[in-house]
């Protein structure tokens, strides 16, 4: 009887505190505001271009491969899926080919001879979404126009990079692949 009551008073006193506990560890981080995600998706732009650029413009016999597929392998979190998926795609089937059937050039930076250094426009954000201008930098003279736009999204805490477009309206990076993709599927 004596176990009973012990055990009795046990639950009655331990189970608030229990549930309390519980409770307190649902916290919710508050919402980011405009001024931070744009701040944040500017940083990892930057960050990505900072490492990528040099790997861009160096020779692909020096550096083992290149600057896409380094990017693909060493830091495939900065890409979506749909992005990272596309790119992978495109790179085996060139790899699979003696004739150009994939981008020619670097896909991040929309050249064949790229740069050594870009400058960053000031990031525009719709929501969620980022873009982000690069102007390439030729003699230490940043380009009028910008090269190419890069496209970020936030999501799970961490910006990924979702398209790469094109400034002077032509198709952008995800549309150019899926239709490369759609063009090496028709018989020959």
């Amino acid at each position: 009887m004596k176990t009973r009551i012990s055990a009795f008073f046990l639950i009655v006193f331990l189970m608030p505190s229990l549930l309390s506990a519980q409770a307190t560890k649902a916290t919710r981080t508050p919402p980011k505001t405009a001024d931070e995600l744009r701040d944040e998706c500017k940083k990892f732009v930057q960050d990505f271009f900072d490492w990528y650029v040099p790997k861009a413009s160096a020779d692909v016999s020096q550096q083992g491969s290149t600057a896409e597929a380094l990017a693909l392998k060493k830091r495939p979190d900065d890409f979506s899926r749909a992005l990272k998926y596309a790119l992978t795609g495109d790179a085996s089937a060139s790899a699979k080919s003696t004739e150009v059937v994939g981008l020619d050039g670097d896909p991040f930076l929309n050249c064949q001879d790229c740069p050594k250094k870009v400058k960053f426009g000031e990031p525009k954000l719709t929501g969620y979404k980022c873009q982000v201008s690069l102007y390439f930098m030729q003699d230490n003279v940043q380009e009028e126009k910008p090269h190419v736009t890069a496209e970020a999204m936030y999501t799970q805490k961490r910006w990924v990079f979702t398209n790469f477009l094109d400034p002077d309206g032509g198709e952008d990076l995800l549309t150019t692949l899926q239709k490369l993709k759609a063009d090496r599927s028709k018989p020959q």
